[in-house]
């Protein structure tokens, strides 16, 4: 078993490559409103597969000691116009609205999205985990918006939330 105390490798990988993970011996905040001190969580294969206490690690698992930290589900931002309105704002970094005309329906957001905006990946420090996307609000009907999965990728394709229809 491989104990550590920093965060998960940066990189990306599959879930069917990734190793078991348990979190150990930290207060769980669950979706469901459930709050459990001293709790484990164990992760296979990219999902929960168990929340307790005292779970036993699956031989290889990469242990994450959680003493004294919260542990939360990711959050959603439902609102969003990072990597549209990218950081540092500067007039060539603003490309969320289409001043053409007041209706502009036909517009989406993923065809202005930088992939690479610094918001993405300080929301993702700060625990949010998926963002829906919208063009900027200068438009009467400002068009589609679409929902990703904050992870390095180089597009708004890449990132987009699997299975999602703006996809």
């Amino acid at each position: 078993q491989q104990q550590v105390d920093s965060n998960l490798p940066s990189e990306p990988v599959s879930p069917s490559q990734t190793k078991a993970i348990l979190i150990r011996r930290g207060k769980i905040w669950t979706a469901a409103g459930i709050v459990l001190s001293k709790g484990d969580i164990l992760i296979e294969k990219g999902k929960i597969a168990a929340i307790g206490k005292e779970l036993k690690a699956p031989p290889h698992a990469i242990i994450i000691d959680a003493k004294g930290k919260y542990v939360t589900p990711g959050l959603i931002d439902a609102h969003s116009h990072m990597g549209v309105y990218a950081s540092p704002s500067l007039y060539a970094t603003m490309d969320g609205n289409e001043r053409g005309r007041p209706i502009t329906a036909y517009v989406s957001a993923k065809h202005s999205f930088w992939s690479q905006d610094p918001a993405l990946s300080r929301a993702l420090a700060g625990g949010v985990t998926t963002v829906q996307i919208l063009p900027g609000s200068t438009n009467l009907v400002g068009g589609l918006s679409f929902v990703i999965k904050l992870k390095r990728k180089r597009s708004a394709k890449e990132m987009s939330f699997p299975m999602h229809p703006s996809v």
